[in-house]
């Protein structure tokens, strides 16, 4: 195909191949724009199943325009081929294995964007059903497009005629691989849910093992019945607020998920995604649960031990006497405290440990992970972010907000 001449485009290379389509780069030679061809195989032209999922990826496109999603140029029906812009980039499967291990906030960038792609086509009343990181690209810029609407529908759906599945198992929501088969928009918010539980953590919960197409009963099996393993397990550093967000994304009965891409979306700009210096310092800490019996004793003493070394700081009543303390924490603990009156208050924001230990309901431990929390996430939005801060539960939050402003 390499130099075949489609109308105006010529094929320059082969870009990438699936089981029933290969896609090219190409030309436009009237403009002289590179442009991506994708173009269904021979051997399926006479296969009506493959041309109505190949016709049905194009007729979807065109109905689509937003930044997120693919764009689409041209259709030939005839030789069943169709053009679309080309994005330079890899797929976000690969983007994710690039990435493994860091934790930055260009993965909170990608679930924003897919969640903004995929609440614009609900608007349009399109579900996709085969939202998963092979079917989303990842340009240089880091700009996300979803592709590959083959099997989108208008409005809810059934799966197909015959009941076979359509779609990719691991990332499917039950209601769309039981039988009764009815899905609707809110099997693609479980499909992100588990498209981001595996960029967060590197892992999906649920995967086919080595073996073939019979692992694939094993793993529905887990879907319907095993719980949900927690993102957090599999990576301390996501704060528990997006563990929650991606949980409920999951949840197996979707009339307990997010009922709109929407309410998801929002859900999600709201949390700080990675837990605070502070938060992982005392995980670190916990007991490990594999610990023996006839162990018992030394963990209790290795616990009581890591536990002294943290908290050795709270207890002290005096600054180290050297000329520069070991860092700003450890003199402002020492300074005397005296709290803020009744109307009084100050701005979280700006203030120093020693200020805001004047806060009812804030000591030394409450300031450190404010001021944590602020460095590394930036400055506070609402003061009911508080409540994202690690010791700061409902009734502490009380005791706090009268005397605080973000202003």
């Amino acid at each position: 195909m390499i130099g075949t001449v489609l109308g105006k485009y010529k094929i320059l290379e082969e870009i990438g191949a699936g089981g029933a389509a290969t896609v090219y780069r190409a030309v436009d030679t009237a403009i002289d724009m590179e442009v991506a061809i994708k173009m269904l195989h021979e051997n399926y032209f006479n296969k009506p199943k493959a041309v109505t999922r190949f016709l049905n990826d194009a007729r979807t496109l065109g109905k689509l325009n937003h930044p997120n999603v693919i764009r689409i140029n041209y259709v030939d029906i005839d030789k069943f081929y169709f053009v679309m812009e080309l994005v330079r980039g890899v797929t976000l499967k690969q983007w994710i294995s690039d990435h493994a291990g860091k934790n930055d906030d260009a993965k909170t960038r990608i679930a924003v964007q897919l969640c903004e792609a995929l609440q614009y086509i609900h608007g349009q009343g399109i579900v996709h059903r085969d939202i998963k990181p092979h079917n989303i690209m990842i340009d240089s810029a880091g700009n996300l497009k979803v592709l590959d609407f083959g099997i989108a529908r208008e409005g809810s759906s059934t799966m197909t005629a015959d009941g076979s599945i359509m779609g990719t198992v691991e990332y499917m929501s039950p209601e769309q691989i039981g039988e009764e088969g009815n899905v609707d928009h809110r099997t693609d918010i479980y499909s992100a849910g588990m498209t981001l539980y595996e960029m967060f953590t590197g892992h999906l919960p649920f995967h086919i093992e080595e073996g073939g197409k019979e692992s694939v009963w094993p793993l529905m099996k887990k879907i319907f019945s095993e719980p949900m393993p927690q993102p957090r397990d599999k990576n301390t550093a996501i704060s528990k607020a997006l563990n929650d967000v991606i949980l409920k994304a999951l949840h197996r009965d979707r009339a307990e998920r997010h009922q709109t891409m929407t309410e998801m979306l929002e859900h999600l700009r709201t949390v700080k995604p990675w837990a605070s210096f502070w938060t992982l310092r005392l995980r670190a800490l916990r007991p490990k649960p594999v610990l023996a019996w006839s162990m018992a004793g030394t963990a209790a003493v290795l616990i009581a031990a890591g536990s002294i070394l943290y908290f050795r700081d709270e207890t002290a009543s005096a600054p180290e006497t050297s000329k520069s303390p070991r860092n700003r924490y450890d003199y402002e603990e020492s300074l005397p405290v005296q709290k803020l009156k009744p109307g009084e208050k100050i701005n979280i924001n700006t203030a120093s440990a020693s200020e805001l230990k004047r806060v009812p309901g804030v000591g030394n431990t409450i300031a450190r992970r404010i001021i944590g929390q602020r460095e590394n996430y930036g400055r506070f939005k609402s003061i009911n972010e508080l409540l994202d801060v690690d010791g700061i539960k409902e009734k502490t939050f009380e005791k706090i907000k009268n005397h605080v402003t973000v202003e």
